[in-house]
């Protein structure tokens, strides 16, 4: 079963998973998803396939749904600017392997 894909059930479960149905509110779904409520093959964000027509599915919470709350007032710096820097850039960003020796 490909978790994206809607997943019909007749009877009533505890906590819906996602992209499943028939919700009726948030409270029907598990942790944060959302039920998405439709009248009828609207797109199910997050989910593949149409579902049932008119039902109501449970999806991802939109990001901006969310926001922290305590957001910082600027950029945070994390290091001074190199004291030493290259006379010649590289075309792009150079990978650095992590050293899992110690």
């Amino acid at each position: 079963k490909n978790s994206n894909q809607a997943t019909y059930y007749l009877g009533r479960r505890p906590k819906y998973g996602l992209c499943e149905g028939e919700c009726n509110s948030d409270g029907d779904c598990e942790g944060d998803l959302i039920c998405q409520q439709r009248r009828g093959n609207e797109v199910v964000v997050g989910c593949q396939g149409l579902g049932k027509f008119a039902w109501d599915y449970c999806r991802p919470a939109d990001p901006s749904s969310n926001p922290t709350s305590s957001p910082t007032s600027g950029p945070s710096v994390t290091s001074d600017p190199s004291s030493n820097p290259t006379s010649s850039p590289t075309s792009g960003p150079s990978a650095t392997s992590l050293d899992d020796s110690q």
